[in-house]
């Protein structure tokens, strides 16, 4: 079953493995690109920063907003910008 970006946070609220893996699926390429393109192109330090933000949207996901993809954009410029 393909999950929207509303069933990926409802199911991440409740620590819903499933949805974890969607928004990996579904997210974490595109992150990963897009961090390293702002870390000139240090793809390790990219993954690195990727999996923390995945990882602690897991373990609290009661920060996530609507739409998925411009909450995760902010949180690798952030991210990024932390390291530079």
């Amino acid at each position: 079953m393909e999950m929207d970006e509303q069933d990926i946070l409802e199911g991440l609220k409740r620590h819903n493995i499933h949805a974890y893996k969607a928004l990996v699926l579904n997210y974490a390429e595109d992150m990963t690109v897009m961090a390293a393109s702002l870390l000139k192109d240090d793809r390790k330090q990219a993954i690195k920063i990727v999996d923390s933000i995945l990882e602690s949207l897991f373990n609290d996901a009661s920060r996530l907003t609507l739409p998925l993809d411009q909450y995760l954009t902010k949180e690798i410029q952030k991210a990024c910008n932390s390291v530079q």
